[in-house]
């Protein structure tokens, strides 16, 4: 499409997707059956995702805009899927303040794809803004997100999720490179059920987190050059980078302004390596 269009809702199954370049911003409707159709001339749904592609051998979602109380955009089952430069902004805010339904979950979720490459994207106010679930091969950089989870109160999600509903499934050999993830009621960056490994968690910057800012339950993980700013603002004593198994974690830096008691790392495993990580303001780092 080469011009911007206001569309409702968007349900796509086939062997190849391209969409992009679309603005979506929210109305109400009351219809499920709106959810199969492409609507032109609409500002868009409240009451169930805003793009739906569903088994296709590739999908590349590229360029567009999301606005409103929705769950963003759902790739489920494609071989290869790309999204990217995308801007989504949730109302997960004012869903809690005022008691509204909270459709705002997620901004970009992919499922059970054989590789997914999410890149550049804008996501903000979400419960949990970038969600990757037992995808094969993975690739989540340089995406910028804001208020995860945020609102009157904690609501523990994470706002950069890797994992799988069935813990090991599918999940191995991802890049986590290069995001920033900004103001969390929860933790900032999650991979939470990969037992394989082999994943790199590098180049990222963390900031206002109330809960760890790096969460990773797997082995066989490289974890360096992250940046970690003012986590665990809920202050129960977590640490800005935990490890569960295995792992490599080294030339990270971390900052606290206001808890400076607050660990750097924890990790029990006896083949966690760490080495050359830095506390700017004399958070314990062993």
């Amino acid at each position: 499409m080469c011009t911007p269009v206001l569309l409702a809702v968007i349900r796509i199954d086939g062997k190849g997707i391209v969409f992009g370049r679309c603005i979506q911003r929210s109305v109400d409707f009351n219809e499920p059956a709106l959810k199969r159709h492409l609507f032109a001339g609409v500002e868009a749904a409240q009451h169930f995702e805003m793009c739906d592609i569903q088994e296709s051998r590739f999908a590349h979602f590229v360029d567009n805009q999301l606005d409103g109380s929705h769950f963003g955009c759902n790739i489920t089952r494609v071989d290869s899927a790309l999204c990217a430069n995308n801007s989504f902004q949730g109302r997960r805010t004012h869903e809690i303040a005022t008691g509204a339904p909270e459709r705002s979950a997620r901004g970009v979720k992919a499922y059970g794809c054989g590789a997914v490459r999410v890149l550049g994207n804008h996501s903000a106010d979400y419960e949990s803004p970038i969600k990757i679930d037992a995808c094969f091969r993975y690739d989540v950089s340089h995406n910028t997100i804001f208020n995860s989870g945020i609102g009157p109160r904690y609501t523990g999600t994470v706002a950069l999720n890797v994992g799988s509903i069935i813990p090991g499934r599918n999940m191995r050999a991802g890049r986590i490179v290069g995001n920033l993830v900004e103001c969390c009621g929860g933790i900032g960056i999650g991979v939470t059920s990969d037992v394989i490994g082999g994943i790199c968690i590098a180049d990222n910057i963390v900031r206002n987190t109330q809960g760890r800012g790096i969460y990773v339950n797997a082995t066989n993980i490289t974890i360096s050059g992250n940046r970690i700013e003012d986590w665990g603002l809920r202050n129960l004593n977590e640490a800005a980078i935990h490890v569960t198994g295995a792992a490599t974690v080294v030339d990270n830096r971390f900052s606290h302004s206001s808890l400076p008691r607050l660990p750097c790392l924890a990790g029990v495993d006896s083949h966690l390596l760490t080495r050359d990580n830095v506390s700017e303001t004399g958070n314990p780092v062993a």
